[in-house]
């Protein structure tokens, strides 16, 4: 979230340098799917620009302090007021040359909160007007994947794909790649961009846990827990692997393995329902109602709601 957080602030810092030059252009392009059109501006067009000359001097100096305090909200993690800002600065200036700055940010921030389908409208305004921005395509790409379409998310990254990359970058290309053919269940493929992943990124500690499930789905279980037995036994305390391997020994109803994964995860873990919940189940078929009950319980504690529990708090009877 850092990194992300400082992306921004990078971005905004740049716009605070040409935030007063004005946008001259006689001429609108209408980017619209399918439907690009050229034409001279009309009265509507001019609008803003026939303001007095005092007033578009007060809504470029409101512009630019605008982006100084989004910069500054940013730097205090306040995504909310900085979003506030910066769609206030594109009613100030609509027209303004690095209003794409703008928009990419409020995509970046939607992204970060969740929200797909603002995210991918942001970054498609700005691919209009800018296909050749890897950035924006590969967050574009990450937004679809978030918002379930996965083909989507797949075209972005095939057509990064084409292009030349640094090896981090394509790295990252190919694990999201990967991550979208795992939603399409095309698992052959995504254990190929996972391993090239591996090669290209020999630090990344997500790619050998993903290939590890895509072995399992694809009817590899033994060789899928042997991956996980290698990594853990490397890592023995990430959160990822243990948690993956605790879900594919509860598949296939090992539970008291499973259960000993869940007891690790929740000592490193405490206050993490899905955990609790997981070894409530598993507790379940142990036939340890009273301790599964106990996980519910504590599980509710923290925040997660009693009817969602309904069922299993009727197995613990």
């Amino acid at each position: 979230m850092r990194t992300f957080i400082l992306s921004l602030r990078f971005l905004l810092l740049c716009l605070l340098f040409t935030a007063l030059l004005p946008a001259t252009s006689q001429t609108i392009i209408d980017l619209k799917k399918g439907n690009v059109k050229v034409r001279s501006k009309n009265l509507h067009d001019f609008d803003v620009e026939n303001k007095h000359p005092d007033a578009l001097r007060e809504d470029s100096l409101l512009y630019a302090d605008n982006l100084k305090r989004a910069f500054n909200y940013l730097y205090a993690d306040s995504l909310e007021q900085a979003e506030v800002l910066l769609r206030d600065c594109l009613k100030l200036r609509p027209n303004a040359r690095g209003n794409f700055v703008v928009r990419r940010t409020l995509g970046q921030i939607a992204l970060g909160q969740e929200r797909y389908k603002e995210a991918i409208e942001e970054f498609t305004s700005v691919l209009r007007t800018h296909p050749s921005d890897e950035s924006v395509r590969f967050d574009r790409a990450s937004a679809y994947l978030g918002f379930g379409n996965a083909r989507a998310a797949l075209q972005d990254c095939d057509v990064l794909l084409q292009a030349e990359q640094t090896d981090s970058f394509r790295a990252r290309t190919l694990f999201l790649r990967a991550a979208t053919k795992i939603q399409l269940r095309n698992y052959n493929e995504a254990r190929q961009d996972l391993r090239r992943v591996i090669e290209l990124d020999p630090q990344n500690e997500n790619a050998p846990i993903l290939l590890a499930m895509c072995l399992y789905r694809d009817g590899r279980p033994q060789e899928a827990y042997q991956r996980l037995e290698v990594f853990i036994s490397l890592h023995p305390k990430d959160v990822q692997a243990l948690a993956m391997r605790a879900m594919l020994f509860k598949a296939d109803e090992k539970w008291e393995q499973a259960q000993t994964d869940y007891d690790e995860l929740i000592l490193l873990e405490p206050n993490n329902t899905d955990f609790r919940v997981g070894r409530a189940e598993v507790l379940i078929q142990l036939g340890e109602k009273s301790a599964a009950r106990r996980d519910l319980d504590k599980a509710v504690s923290l925040g997660l709601p009693r009817a969602s529990l309904q069922s299993l708090y009727q197995q613990c009877r």
